[in-house]
């Protein structure tokens, strides 16, 4: 795009912020396990949401550290107001202060699950990253493997989705 919209840092996160809660909401979720005829209720539905939420969060980091990547200071400004926003919106769901330290330690622990997971698959780390979602997302068995590939295809069209919304706009701080 020739003439790119002018935007703070703040205001692209409110953007991936928005880009989040349509990829990786819970109607998403419900969709994609509809489609594999998998059935969550009660406490695995609200399990399986955090846990997706979380993919989606790695999701959005991973791509605007991929388009920042010449300028840490920028990924960062990004990535801190967008983490800001989301801790402020799970907060606004009920997540009490008290165990925002603890949110934010398994928010980490399951970026470095991740991060693993594409290390020993050089050939495919899709299929080996969708695997550690889907378990994460829908423990063990049949529906984590069927949902695997799902999960590989979505981050991949998710982070192409987080790379064009920065050829809208020009970040300034």
């Amino acid at each position: 795009m020739l003439f790119r919209k002018r935007t703070s840092a703040a205001d692209f996160a409110d953007r991936l912020i928005q880009l989040h809660a349509t990829l990786f909401g819970r109607d998403t979720l419900l969709s994609f396990a509809d489609k594999l005829h998998i059935t969550l209720k009660d406490q695995e539905l609200a399990t399986a949401f955090s846990e997706w939420l979380f993919f989606g969060a790695y999701v959005i980091r991973q791509g605007v550290s991929a388009r920042c990547r010449e300028n840490g200071a920028l990924r960062d400004a990004i990535l801190d107001a967008f983490f800001d926003k989301m801790y402020g919106g799970l907060r606004k769901a009920g997540v009490k202060e008290s165990d925002m330290p603890h949110v934010e330690d398994c928010i980490r622990a399951r970026f470095r699950d991740y991060e693993g997971a594409q290390l020993p698959s050089p050939s495919d780390p899709m299929f080996g990253l969708g695997l550690v979602a889907s378990g994460l997302v829908f423990g063990e068995g049949a529906a984590a493997v069927e949902f695997a590939t799902v999960a590989g295809l979505h981050y991949v069209d998710s982070v192409e989705r987080v790379k064009r919304l920065f050829d809208d706009y020009r970040i300034t701080n």
